[in-house]
């Protein structure tokens, strides 16, 4: 539960980062509110999530300040992210609570989905393996 609403705020807290919130399609509507308004929050293991913004931080600094943040650009360029990737460090909470800003989504029915896409170490076939591939035994 505690994982399901931590991602659930820092989802939030990125959406209110950067560019004002677009309008949502379907009906639903973002109000921005304050982080003590949001459940458990401050019981929230808060390192955790700084600790994954981090290593996002050490990805989108390496490419150049122009580069999107996502197909739609509803979250700005590389660039936008690099004062916030510089403060993520010190108190976790203080820092979600001074670089974003937490926005509830009311007026319809929403859907939240994620993927996880495993990144598995492979190597190309040698003629060897061919053989011992693609042979019937027996």
């Amino acid at each position: 539960m505690k994982r399901r609403l931590l991602l659930v705020v820092l989802v939030a807290a990125l959406a209110g980062c950067t560019k004002p919130a677009p309008e949502p399609a379907g009906g639903l509507s973002l109000t921005r509110i304050s982080f003590a308004s949001l459940p458990d929050w401050n019981a929230v293991h808060a390192d955790a999530a700084l600790a994954a913004f981090r290593r996002s931080c050490a990805v989108l600094m390496a490419g150049g300040d122009a580069a999107p943040m996502g197909g739609a650009g509803y979250a700005g360029t590389a660039g936008d992210w690099r004062a916030a990737c510089a403060d993520a460090s010190g108190d976790a909470r203080g820092f979600f609570e001074k670089d974003f800003v937490p926005f509830a989504v009311s007026g319809g029915d929403g859907l939240f989905t994620g993927y996880y896409e495993p990144q598995i170490r492979g190597s190309r076939p040698t003629w060897c393996a061919s053989i011992w591939a693609s042979s019937i035994p027996g």
